[in-house]
């Protein structure tokens, strides 16, 4: 089955949870300043550390027989960027994703790897951004290389800005693979530069031939999300139906009080979930999975509800 078929057919799927964070903060393993977390596996402990945090992710995925997502530490990984990084000379793409397409083996479940991409500034602000043209340009390279390399999609991380969203989603759609599109958002309904979740998902599905399989966040809180998903002006028919997940962060902090906190925000694995199931009650979601905060005992506790959800959906009756 492949990932556009079991996106349509499967109730819920479920990603990895944090995995920067956790590498950085819990096995004490830094980023590079240029191309951040695809330059873990370029040493013992952090290759190692990416094997144990991957697996630990999949194995609750196949206790609770979910169909799992997962996406490569690329979000940084452009051109541009590893020409000025200390890892000019290494193909970190190919590294990167033939790494995960090894260790995404044997499971005994469906589990779909996506190449992460994301916006050439900083996500955390709307500051920097590239015109749609130029950003169909400039990301159409990394799109191309992923769909080379076999990725079974493309995802765009936290996108904070509509004009360069448009951008990537027509670099995204060229090459024929389906993707998703993911917001940075506030409680308030918007995009970082003001747009509704309503007004991007009508201007991207406007301006590509090939829509994105679907729109999601992460980074954001469910009960933020909620609130934002609650906005008069988001409460449309076409974001109930084209707005499908979240990747959930554990902290309640706007994007901005979150950049470079020196500190790990979270809460714990139940009251995440409380929220979650919250969220799902008011504004029912496909993809679930978790972001910065998050780390395995919290992933256990969502993966359980949602095995919990598909047995009870397949134990109603069929009406009459």
């Amino acid at each position: 089955m492949t990932f556009a078929q079991c996106f349509a057919a499967e109730p819920f799927l479920i990603t990895e949870g944090a995995i920067v964070e956790r590498i950085e903060h819990e096995f004490h393993v830094h980023v590079d300043e240029n191309i951040t977390s695809a330059c873990f596996i370029y040493s013992q402990k952090g290759k190692e550390s990416l094997q144990t945090a991957y697996r630990q992710y999949m194995a609750i995925a196949a206790e609770h027989r979910l169909p799992m997502c997962i996406c490569s530490p690329t979000r940084r990984a452009s051109d541009e960027r590893i020409a000025r990084s200390a890892y000019h000379d290494k193909d970190v793409l190919k590294d990167n994703i033939v790494f995960l397409q090894q260790l995404k083996q044997g499971w005994g479940i469906p589990i779909y790897l996506g190449g992460l991409m994301g916006c050439r500034g900083d996500a955390y602000s709307a500051q920097e951004f590239l015109p749609t043209e130029q950003a169909r340009v400039y990301h159409r390279v990394q799109a191309q290389k992923l769909k080379d390399l076999g990725v079974e999609y493309l995802q765009a991380g936290i996108m904070p800005q509509i004009d360069e969203a448009v951008g990537m989603a027509q670099a995204m759609e060229e090459t024929g693979l389906p993707y998703i599109i993911s917001f940075m958002l506030t409680k308030s309904g918007h995009l970082l530069d003001g747009t509704s979740i309503h007004d991007a998902i009508v201007k991207i599905d406007a301006n590509t031939s090939r829509h994105p399989i679907a729109y999601i966040t992460n980074c954001v809180h469910p009960a933020n999300l909620l609130k934002a998903l609650m906005a008069p002006f988001n409460q449309t028919e076409v974001v109930r139906r084209r707005f499908r997940g979240i990747i959930a962060n554990a902290s309640t902090f706007d994007p901005q009080d979150l950049d470079h906190s020196k500190t790990v925000k979270s809460c714990t694995a139940e009251q995440l979930l409380e929220d979650f199931v919250a969220l799902h009650n008011a504004f029912p979601l496909k993809l679930y999975g978790g972001c910065c905060g998050t780390n395995n005992t919290h992933m256990q506790a969502l993966a359980g509800w949602m095995q919990s959800q598909k047995q009870a959906a397949h134990k109603k009756p069929i009406a009459d």
